[in-house]
C-alpha cells in the first residue's frame, strides 16, 4: 500500500496543519510502498521532499516556510484539478488518500469533480477536517461527505490543541466534533 496526503495549509488550518505535517513526518515510516505528501492554499506544491529529515519539526517550518500563505485564500478546486492532471500516476488500487483541510473554499469551484475521480481510482479515500478556527461559522464540508471512505474532525477549543474524532459513514448530520 501507498498513502498520499493532501493538506490545506491556509491560515483557517494553520494549527491543524502544523499536527498533520507531524503525522506525516511519521507515516514516511510506516508505509512501505510510500508517502507522498502535498499541500495547498490556493495552488498545489509537492512537499514530499521536507520529509527526508529525520526532525518532524523542521520539516514543520520547512514546508510552512516554502508555500506562500499570507494573502492566500483555499481554492479546493485548483490544487484538485493540478493533482488529477499531474500526479494521477501515483495513485493506484493500492494507495490510500487522505486530504485535510477545513473545506471551506471561499466561494471558489469546489473541485468535487476531481476528488471523485481521485477516490475512485484509490484503494480508500478520507476526508479529516480541520476546525481549528472558524470565523463564519460554516464549514464546507457536505460536497465530499458523499464521495469518501469516512471523515475524521480536528477541532480547537479554549486554546487546546486539535483532538480527533472519527464517523464511518459519511454524511454532515453524523459526523461528530469532539469538543
Amino acid at each position: 500500500s501507498n498513502l498520499i496526503l493532501i493538506l490545506d495549509v491556509s491560515g483557517s488550518c494553520k494549527n491543524a496543519s502544523e499536527m498533520m505535517l507531524v503525522f506525516m513526518h511519521a507515516m514516511k515510516e510506516v508505509f512501505p510502498g510510500g508517502c507522498k505528501t502535498y499541500a495547498f492554499t490556493n495552488r498545489l506544491y509537492d512537499i514530499s521532499k521536507f520529509f527526508d529529515t529525520d526532525n518532524p519539526n523542521e520539516t514543520v517550518k520547512s514546508v510552512l516556510d516554502a508555500i506562500p500563505r499570507s494573502g492566500a485564500y483555499s481554492n479546493y478546486e485548483v490544487p484538485f484539478r493540478t493533482f488529477y492532471n499531474e500526479h494521477m500516476s501515483e495513485v493506484t488500487g493500492d494507495s490510500y488518500i487522505y486530504f485535510i483541510g477545513d473545506a471551506r473554499n471561499n466561494k471558489n469551484a469546489s473541485g468535487e469533480d476531481y476528488v471523485k475521480a481521485i477516490a475512485r481510482k484509490a484503494k480508500k479515500a478520507f476526508w479529516l477536517i480541520a476546525i481549528c478556527r472558524i470565523s463564519s461559522g460554516v464549514v464546507g464540508v457536505p460536497p465530499f461527505t458523499s464521495i469518501v471512505s469516512g471523515l475524521a474532525q480536528y477541532r480547537q477549543r479554549n486554546g487546546h490543541p486539535c483532538r480527533k474524532t472519527t464517523s464511518r459513514r459519511p454524511g454532515p448530520s453524523n459526523v461528530p466534533i469532539l469538543s
